[in-house]
């Protein structure tokens, strides 16, 4: 309905200028504008709201959104990567997808976001106390396996968690935060060098990763052709001979082991250990293969020397944990700029708060109005999603 009354308008001045040129009329410059409303709120891609001027608290720590209801401050990050930083997530808050250069910078720099920082130190303390009074009261837990109580703490975690009045709305990024921190979150830092700011590279190595060790067949035309070749000049992934025959082998179906050695078999090989055995001990086994498979589409990731994978995959889980909870408070205080620059021109009778998707404390004002602009405006915490909306009467 509204891109037909857009349509019909702009028919009807097409018409008055048309009318006013056969007239000999001025030509009237028009600008029109398409406009829709997201969550409430008017969306339209070339504004931007206003959340205030980087404001420097002291050297290396910057508060980048002083206007929000509430501000949020970061430490170990330059000028240029707080600008970086406040661009990124201005974006987010007008819909675009830029989590993962978030996660990347707060990675790559060891970022600190100080209120989430204390809201998970304060959690943590709030947690450890109750599964410490869980782990009293429990009948089990004295004569519980290791693997048992393993089991019994991770419900004590839950259950803590569950009696969290406030928590950001994101919880599985707010466990990530609170239960698999890295030892030391600049393992990573010497395999980001290898890199040199190719975040899109460092994703996609970190995320191949851990996942298998099997050899992928990246034809030409291929998507990531040019990620797997990158890493293969970096040394993070083998290529072609360099990858071992066994793993060569691995990716070969037993019809196709049959069919490269049938003049050197008696009978066929019916189990593909047996197979892969047989085709390993074959002097010539690569000559062999040279035949059938082109080595420059077969690449293998390579673990980096000296630095634990599984470090490496905790600390990015924890950077993209803490941009995501970092994005939800920018974003919701962004919404309530937004929604108060509104207020200018629809001359709202009243304000809601939306609140159902947060957390205890939030639900309590789920669907509260008044007629002033509350003097307590979302964000009300640290991951808190909630929303202001303007009102008219019925």
């Amino acid at each position: 309905m509204e891109v037909l009354i857009l349509f019909g308008v702009v028919v009807l001045l097409w018409l008055i200028i048309r009318s006013r040129k056969k007239k000999g009329s001025t030509e009237i410059p028009i600008k029109v504008t398409m406009e829709t409303r997201v969550g409430g709120h008017r969306y339209d891609p070339d504004r931007l709201v206003d959340t205030g001027k980087i404001k420097t608290i002291e050297d290396g720590l910057y508060c980048i959104n002083p206007k929000s209801p509430f501000p949020l401050s970061f430490k170990n990050i330059s000028d240029s990567n707080v600008q970086e930083l406040k661009k990124l997530l201005d974006g987010e808050s007008q819909w675009e997808r830029n989590i993962s250069e978030i996660t990347f910078l707060i990675a790559q720099h060891n970022i600190v976001c100080i209120e989430l920082d204390e809201f998970v130190t304060n959690a943590k303390n709030e947690i450890s106390k109750s599964i410490k009074q869980q782990t009293t009261n429990s009948k089990e837990w004295g004569t519980s396996s290791e693997k048992d109580k393993a089991d019994l703490l991770h419900e004590f975690q839950t259950t803590a968690i569950e009696k969290l009045n406030t928590k950001p709305s994101n919880q599985r990024a707010f466990e990530t935060l609170l239960f698999s921190a890295p030892g030391d979150v600049t393992v990573d830092d010497k395999l980001l060098e290898y890199f040199s700011g190719n975040e899109e590279l460092y994703r996609f190595y970190v995320s191949n990763l851990g996942r298998s060790t099997k050899a992928n067949k990246i034809p030409a035309d291929d998507y990531n052709r040019k990620n797997w070749e990158s890493l293969s000049e970096l040394g993070l992934a083998k290529r072609g001979k360099e990858i071992p025959v066994k793993v060569l082998l691995e990716t070969l179906r037993m019809k196709d082991i049959n069919e490269f050695l049938a003049d050197r078999l008696d009978k066929k090989l019916t189990r593909k250990a047996q197979a892969i055995e047989f085709a390993e001990s074959q002097p010539d086994i690569l000559d062999v293969l040279s035949n059938h498979i082109s080595f420059r589409e077969m690449f293998q990731v390579a673990e980096p020397k000296g630095i634990e994978i599984s470090e490496i995959k905790k600390c990015y889980e924890y950077a993209t944990s803490q941009a995501e909870i970092i994005r939800d408070t920018y974003r919701t205080g962004y919404q309530t700029l937004s929604a108060l620059e509104d207020a200018k021109d629809s001359e709202y009778d009243g304000w809601e708060i939306e609140a159902e998707d947060c957390c205890n404390s939030c639900s309590k004002l789920n669907g509260k109005k008044t007629k002033r602009k509350p003097s307590k405006q979302p964000p009300f915490h640290i991951g808190c999603t909630c929303s202001l909306e303007g009102t008219y009467e019925d």
